[in-house]
Formats: C-alpha cells, sequence, structure tokens
C-alpha cells in the first residue's frame, strides 16, 4: 500500500473544518450554492437512502454532474435498467451503513469484494471490460461515492494532486481507510 501524504493545512483542524464549512455554505449572488459539488449528497435525498440504496436512478446520474462528470446516453440507459442485474447485486452486498474507518468495512473494499468488483466493472477493467458508456474509473468512483458515501471516497485528478497518488492507484481507499 502507497501512504498517504495529508498536505500540512489539513493537519490544522480549525483550517480543515473552515475550508469545508465554505464549501458547503458558501452561496452566490442568487443565494444557491457557490459549489455545485455540495449538493451531491443531497440531491433527491441522497443515493444511500433506502428506497434506492440498491440501484441506481436518475437522481445518481444528476448527482454527478454536480461533480462535472456525467455517462454517456446509453450508459445512463445501462444503469437505469441494469440488464444483466450487475448493480442491483453488488449494491446489495455493500451495506448502507458501511463505514471506511470501520475495519470490518476492509473485505467490502478489498481486490476481490463487492466494492471493488462494482468500481471495476463500472470503471472498465481488463476483466470486466463491459462498462456503461462514457463510464471510466472518475465516474465510476463517484457513483460509488454517492451510493456509499461513508465508505468510498470521490477520488479524481484533484485529488490524486492534493495528496500526491501516483498514476495508476489501487490503494488509495486502503490508504485512507488506514
Amino acid at each position: 500500500m502507497i501512504e498517504l501524504k495529508i498536505p500540512e493545512i489539513y493537519w490544522d483542524e480549525e483550517k480543515g473544518v473552515r475550508l469545508l464549512v465554505e464549501y458547503f455554505t458558501r452561496r452566490r449572488s442568487r443565494g444557491d450554492l457557490f459549489y455545485s459539488g455540495a449538493h451531491f449528497e443531497r440531491v433527491g435525498g441522497g443515493g444511500d437512502a433506502q428506497h434506492v440504496a440498491d440501484r441506481f436512478d436518475s437522481n445518481d446520474l444528476v448527482a454527478i454532474t454536480t461533480l462535472s462528470v456525467s455517462l454517456e446516453p446509453h450508459g445512463a440507459i445501462n444503469l437505469l435498467t441494469d440488464p444483466d442485474g450487475h448493480w442491483a447485486r453488488l449494491l446489495s452486498l455493500i451495506p448502507r451503513d458501511a463505514r471506511l474507518e470501520n475495519p470490518g468495512s476492509d473485505a467490502l473494499i478489498a481486490e476481490g469484494g463487492p466494492a471493488w468488483e462494482l468500481w471495476e466493472r463500472l470503471a472498465g477493467s481488463k476483466q470486466h471490460p463491459s462498462k456503461p458508456d462514457g463510464s471510466g474509473p472518475v465516474v465510476a468512483g463517484k457513483l460509488l461515492a454517492r451510493k456509499r458515501p461513508h465508505l468510498i471516497p470521490i477520488y479524481d485528478v484533484r485529488i490524486k494532486q492534493l495528496f500526491e497518488r501516483p498514476k495508476k492507484d489501487h490503494s488509495f481507499w486502503a490508504a485512507l481507510a488506514a
């Protein structure tokens, strides 16, 4: 596992909290939230709400657009209709209340675990090449973060740069958990 390099500003709890508060509360002149990503977890009541936790719905597709990603139309239809049943099966194997910091969740995110397999299917790995159209590693990660926000962290180019992660990174979840 590659060590997680945490920027110095986040070691100062007061500064870290201030940055989070600004992100989630700063308003535009219109009165709505400045950062569209601040809506990600709230759209439609959340992707982990009991009635939608084990399937993808249109609110999940809208939510990922707040983080500047989207699927192609056929990819969206694939997620919504789940023709092979993979999405519902794998989501149902990941408890809604699973938390990254809980050692009992390690098997969920480990290679071969349901979160790992779901990410691979959404991202399009060698083992699971038929991903939804328009999906890839970043979209896959954001969809998983939407469905299991306490287990799967957002991971994109900004996070990769912030934590100085390598180009190919399969240990971020475990490093963050540790």
